[in-house]
């Protein structure tokens, strides 16, 4: 599953894109920041392409957990606005 979620522009200036290629489950996006905390959570409806905005955090590197089912994928989201 990992290979078809895409995660894009990132760096991103706090928009940012998750392309699901396999629409076919809602997505759980979670944002962590450096120190472990919780700073966004969404979910997504079962489409291909959800839009993110994450315009209300501080410039860094976040933890972007992606859970689809009972799985997840996690990404390095870099935040310069």
């Amino acid at each position: 599953m990992e290979h078809n979620i895409y995660v894009y522009p990132n760096p991103t200036n706090g928009h940012f894109f998750i392309e699901n290629k396999m629409p076919s489950e809602p997505l759980e996006v979670e944002v962590w920041d450096g120190v472990g905390r919780r700073v966004f959570t969404e979910k997504t409806k079962a489409v291909e392409r959800s839009e993110f905005d994450v315009s209300h955090l501080v410039n860094g590197v976040y933890c972007l957990k992606i859970r689809v089912l009972d799985a997840f994928v996690t990404r390095r989201l870099i935040l310069m606005k």
